[in-house]
C-alpha cells in the first residue's frame, strides 16, 4: 500500500470524483481483464478472490486490501467454493464518471459477455482539492 496516488485532475482544475461501490459475485463468476479510469483501493468482505495483473498474482480471502492504479490490466476470479464474493472499493475518478459505469473490458470478445458480478453505488461525491 506504499503506491502514490495519482489524481485524475485536468489542468486547472481542483476536482475529483470520490467514489465507494460493492462488487458482489456469483460463485466462480469472473470480471475480464479490464481497466478503470481512476486509482483505487479494494477491500474482500467476503469469499476469496483471485486477482490476476501484468505483473502479479494474489488470491485474497476475507480482510484483505488491494490496490490498483488507473488504467492497469486486472482480472478478478471469484472461487466456486463460496455462496458470494464481494468487495468493497473506494476510486478516485474524474468528475465525468459521475453516475457512471468506469469498467472498461480490454478484450472485445470478453466485452460481449453477459456480466455475473452485480456492482451496488454506495456513493459518488464530488471533492474540491486545496492546491496548496
Amino acid at each position: 500500500m506504499s503506491e502514490e496516488i495519482s489524481l485524475p485532475m485536468p489542468i486547472g482544475s481542483t476536482e475529483v470524483l470520490l467514489r465507494m461501490d460493492e462488487v458482489e459475485f456469483p460463485p466462480g463468476a469472473v470480471a475480464s481483464r479490464h481497466i478503470h479510469p481512476g486509482d483505487g483501493i479494494r477491500f474482500l468482505t467476503s469469499g476469496k478472490l483471485r486477482i490476476v495483473s501484468d505483473h502479479h498474482e494474489e488470491k485474497a480471502t476475507p480482510g484483505h486490501a488491494w490496490f490498483e492504479t488507473a488504467s492497469s490490466p486486472v482480472r478478478a476470479e471469484a472461487s466456486p467454493d463460496h455462496p458470494m464474493t464481494s468487495f468493497v472499493r473506494r476510486m478516485v475518478l474524474p468528475t465525468t464518471f459521475s453516475g457512471k459505469p468506469t469498467i472498461n473490458i480490454l478484450d472485445e470478445d470478453e466485452a460481449k459477455l453477459p456480466r455475473h458480478q452485480i456492482t451496488r453505488s454506495h456513493f459518488d461525491e464530488i471533492v474540491h482539492l486545496d492546491g496548496g
